[in-house]
């Protein structure tokens, strides 16, 4: 019988702490003896046999959905009910013929059952029907079968793609960005009196920055309320103020912040999101965690109105710092 590592890890102890069991060094040594075999047996039968993972043919297609899809999708009731994913393949040889799985949690999803790629094509668009909506959330799964997936090929994808559509809380529509400082390298006005939507799922701590930045991508974050730093209250969103927490299009860097990413889903691999406004070329942006990026929906007195107030101080790729201040206005009636 081949030793295995539980094994030969307990010979190992037995003979560390040898002279330590034996009564003397001219003992027969036979307690101990007797323990390295009872040990050895129970390592021996209890040690879980190695089972190889199934192997993965060469010519494996390799498909996934593109991590640049978006999982959470913000509807009204008068919006189409349809939205397109991503779908691409890692081997691209041949025609491949895509099964396609559905499974609705709630309300109703549903798309082709295939989809098909000709020889030498990659990628592929798919387009997702839903309905319920009127009820609450639509939530589902899509998912591509296992045998045509290669797990050990780096891909930024995923075999499951999980969706969510709602009816979104518009908590302000006049968010309005106001320059504050800056080095060099960016112009102040590269943002500067740009006006956004900010929007929340109902009842849940996740909000929606719509076109951040005029990156094209819907930024979802959650308000860290701990440490006494921040406060969410679900029934009332004129109450909320903390750091902004991203969920989507992030990717942590380990130590202070985090990098706007061009993928919705980084964890399988990301690229720094890079595009041009105003002029401006921005290479990269980078955030710093805690008060350097934070929200406050709480009304305040301001000078031309009452408002919730944040900010965020972007580091792009050069080391250039800029930052901005945003406003969130509110009506005569005090409505966000």
């Amino acid at each position: 019988m081949e030793e295995g590592l539980g094994v030969r890890l307990m010979k190992h102890i037995i003979n560390r702490f040898q002279n330590i069991l034996l009564p003397s060094p001219e003992g027969d040594g036979l307690g101990v003896r007797l323990l390295l075999a009872s040990l050895i047996f129970a390592a021996c039968s209890s040690e879980t046999p190695y089972t190889p993972a199934e192997p993965v043919a060469a010519d494996n297609w390799g498909a996934y959905f593109d991590g640049s899809n978006d999982s959470d999708y913000p509807r009204a009731l008068t919006d189409p009910n349809t939205f397109d994913l991503t779908v691409k393949r890692v081997n691209t040889k041949g025609e491949l013929v895509l099964p396609i799985l559905v499974e609705s949690i709630s309300g109703s999803l549903s798309a082709s059952d295939t989809v098909k790629f000709a020889d030498g094509v990659d990628e592929r668009t798919i387009t997702v029907t839903y309905s319920g909506l009127d009820k609450g959330k639509v939530e589902g799964t899509l998912s591509i079968p296992v045998a045509y997936t290669n797990p050990y090929k780096e891909k930024a994808g995923f075999y499951q793609q999980h969706i969510t559509v709602y009816q979104p809380n518009v908590v302000s529509s006049n968010v309005v960005m106001a320059f504050d400082a800056v080095s060099s390298g960016i112009d102040k006005g590269t943002f500067d009196k740009e006006v956004y939507t900010i929007t929340q799922v109902p009842g849940e701590n996740r909000f929606f920055w719509n076109n951040f930045l005029n990156t094209g991508f819907n930024l979802a974050f959650m308000i860290d309320e701990t440490d006494g730093n921040g406060n969410f209250d679900p029934t009332n969103t004129k109450k909320c103020y903390g750091s902004i927490v991203p969920m989507n299009h992030y990717r942590d860097d380990g130590t202070y912040g985090w990098y706007l990413c061009t993928e919705a889903d980084t964890s399988k691999g990301y690229t720094k999101h890079a595009w041009t406004h105003n002029g401006d070329d921005i290479t990269s942006m980078y955030f710093y965690w805690g008060t350097y990026t934070f929200i406050d929906f709480r009304e305040k007195q301001g000078n031309e109105s009452t408002y919730g107030v944040g900010r965020f101080a972007p580091l792009t790729q050069n080391g250039d710092w800029y930052y901005y201040n945003f406003y969130i206005y509110y009506d005569k009636e005090g409505q966000q």
